[in-house]
């Protein structure tokens, strides 16, 4: 593909993305952010913004193409960017309403409209093209209650305010009230009726009645302005009234695209053989120039404009015999009036459609060379820009309305991939008030940002429960971290035993859970790490996780001076019913609690337990050995059960699970002498002997 047909392509695809950004201006980002890649990376993303100010709009796309990483070829990295921008004054049109009874003299007009029945309606061809707020048309749709629209169908019986932003806009009020054509009267037209010493396309309402039954009769006319310039005109438009009551509120006026603004008239002034006139005479603003600005934030990048793909449309080109500017014209012209009602799009008075860019796609020529000017590393700021067509005429002639102006640039990148860079991109539409030669400027714009990543910092060490638990149980393991650039960070648990979760994003800081099961016993060391859209942090540290399967119960908690802390499982399982020793090193640091150490046995609700002795170990720093007595020891249903649990021997205290005591699982609460607080402990070991028979 050529450069002049690659520029087509995209000023195609600009005014399809300008579409876009005018229906889903919420779902479209204005401003972008992402990490430097290491690489060559495809984005095909798409950013915009847009602004009016009650005169002028303009709207801003941005695609981002793709990364280039450093080469032998390329001596920098380089993100290309296509860029377009599209403008018009549609805002600043304004009709004025003028009583003109002098100029009243009906015109009759016969061609049925078909309109007969209550809340009816017709789309009528006007016959020329129609220029109404700045957006040509070529058919009007006819409401027998009393008003013509141009976008959609509408037979509202209901008369508003004008303006207003409710449906149907646009409309030009007649008489817009509720009527009813299936009780009486006709509804009439006209295309090129000679009157007055013009052409006009007419719409006659004749003794149509209104709720009481009177017959009202009125008319709109529509200028149809021929001769040399005529296409720049606003058409006048006129409303006669021949025979009306004002015995129910009414409205009538004019009313743009959007309801925003309209010239209103006030219906208790009219009376018979009155005429309005609806005229905006002049275009009080023209377009004279669009501009991109690109404005770089550091002098380690490079801005290239590409001149060969700098075009648009309505602009000043390099050859001025290319016809480019006046296709874009027949374009809006041709897309306004016959597609608008179905395809088309005003927004905010910015005007789009899919079918008129692809009218657009002809060879284009670039505009003037001067017009664009790129940025070195000492540079600011580069762009392109391009001066509307303004042919020599008097002021009321003032295209145009629409002019699109589109670009590519490469933002290159000289550092040592060790910085950030941001870059703003502008589109400004400068704009003339014609009363008083004033020049005004509008703007809009959307920012860039490439940044150096850091990855999220290594996520804690995992927690949950770790000490001899059940498999084929589901347990439940936590973490968190936190992302130096604040970015939302996502983790990936690796439970050892060849199987890894990963979660969704989560915020930076903020704790995340998820479950796991191991299938057969063994020692497995649990770990997580993080990404941030970006890079992946280090691994955690690891929890060392012991899984049995079918141990025996009962499940020894330990008092940490504020709460019960389970330690797991005391493993005494034997299937033959023979006594084991099961020996345990703390994780939880018991505190002393009226000079003694707090442990309870907890029988699982699927088990029966048989303990015949518990001891306490203090290991002390220097590594000498302290057995605890044990002082207390109370049965939750059987009491004290102290002597059975001194002595190795054949007296046992029996603990039941849930399943087996009716759904309260028994348990031991014991209680150790504690040692001096002025001795260094360095763990403590608890010892149990028993037997359980019955595996979970």
């Amino acid at each position: 593909m050529n450069r002049k047909k690659a520029l087509v392509s995209f000023l195609i695809v600009a005014m399809l993305l300008c579409s876009s950004l005018v229906l889903l201006v919420r779902a479209t980002p204005s401003d972008w952010s992402k990490p430097r890649p290491s690489g060559y990376t495809l984005y095909n993303e798409t950013i915009g913004s847009s602004k009016t100010d009650g005169v002028a709009s303009i709207v801003v796309g941005v695609g981002i193409s793709d990364y280039i990483e450093n080469t032998e070829t390329i001596p920098y990295d380089e993100l290309r960017l296509r860029i377009t921008t599209s403008a018009n004054t549609r805002m600043g049109v304004q009709y004025e309403v003028w009583e003109e009874d002098y100029n009243y003299d009906w015109c009759d007009v016969s061609e049925p409209t078909g309109i007969t029945g209550d809340n009816d309606g017709a789309w009528l061809d006007i016959g020329f093209t129609f220029l109404y707020y700045g957006v040509e048309y070529e058919r009007v749709w006819v409401c027998s209650n009393g008003f013509l629209t141009l976008n959609k169908t509408s037979t509202n019986a209901n008369s508003q305010s004008i303006p207003s932003t409710n449906e149907p806009n646009p409309v030009i009020a007649v008489f817009w009230r509720d009527l009813h054509p299936e009780w009486g009267g006709s509804i009439t037209y006209g295309r090129d009726v000679y009157f007055n010493g013009g052409y006009y396309f007419v719409v006659s309402w004749n003794n149509v009645p209104d709720n009481s039954g009177t017959p009202q009769t009125f008319q709109v006319l529509i200028q149809h302005r021929q001769g040399w310039g005529s296409s720049d005109f606003h058409n006048g438009i006129f409303f006669q009234y021949k025979s009306i009551t004002k015995s129910y509120s009414t409205t009538v006026g004019t009313e743009d695209q959007v309801g925003n603004k309209g010239a209103p008239y006030n219906y208790n002034n009219l009376h018979n053989q009155a005429c309005l006139g609806f005229d905006y005479f002049i275009a009080g603003y023209r377009l004279e120039r669009l501009k991109i600005k690109l404005t770089k934030s550091d002098s380690y990048a490079r801005i290239g404009v590409e001149e060969d793909d700098t075009g648009g449309c309505n602009i000043k080109l390099k050859d001025y015999t290319n016809p480019y500017g006046d296709d874009f014209t027949f374009a809006i012209k041709t897309a306004a009036g016959l597609l608008l009602w179905k395809a088309g799009i005003i927004w905010k008075g910015v005007l789009i459609t899919a079918e008129a860019a692809g009218v657009l796609a002809n060879d284009i020529s670039p505009v003037k060379s001067e017009y664009t000017q790129d940025a070195w590393e000492g540079d600011p700021e580069a762009w392109a820009y391009g001066d509307c067509i303004v042919e020599n005429r008097s002021i009321i002639y003032c295209r145009p309305f629409d002019s699109t102006l589109a670009t590519t640039i490469s933002w290159k990148f000289t550092d040592a991939n060790n910085r950030d860079h941001d870059l703003t991109v502008t589109a400004e539409a400068w704009y003339k008030d014609l009363t008083n030669d004033n020049l005004y400027i509008i703007s809009t714009s959307s920012t860039l940002n490439m940044y150096i990543n850091s990855p999220p910092n290594t996520p804690s060490k995992p927690s949950g429960p770790y000490w001899y638990i059940e498999a084929d149980w589901y347990y439940d393991y936590s973490t968190s971290t936190t992302d130096p650039d604040g970015d939302d960070v996502k983790y990936q648990f690796d439970w050892g035993d060849g199987w890894t979760t990963t979660t969704g994003y989560y915020s930076s800081g903020e704790t995340v859970t998820r479950t796991h099961r191991w299938s057969s016993k063994g020692t497995y060391y649990v770990k997580v790490r993080a990404y941030d859209h970006d890079d992946w942090s280090g691994w955690s540290p690891s929890l060392k996780v012991i899984v049995t399967s079918g141990t025996g119960c009962p499940v020894l908690s330990v008092y940490d001076g504020t709460e019960y802390v389970e330690e797991g499982p005391a493993g005494i399982h034997n299937p033959e019913g023979m006594d084991v020793v099961y020996e345990h090193s703390l994780a939880v640091t018991p505190q002393r609690v009226d000079g003694a150490y707090l442990f309870r046995l907890t029988e699982h609700p699927k088990t029966h337990s048989y303990i015949d002795q518990v001891k306490l170990y203090a290991v002390l720093e220097d590594g000498t050995l302290k057995e605890l007595p044990l002082i207390w020891a109370w049965h939750s249903e059987d009491g004290n059960v102290l002597p059975m649990l001194l002595h190795s021997d054949e007296w046992k205290a029996d603990t039941l699970g849930a399943d087996l005591n009716e759904g309260t699982s028994q348990s031991i609460d014991l209680k150790f002498a504690a040692l001096s607080p002025n001795l260094e402990i360095a763990d403590f070991v608890f010892q149990i002997e028993g037997n359980n028979i019955l595996p979970k």
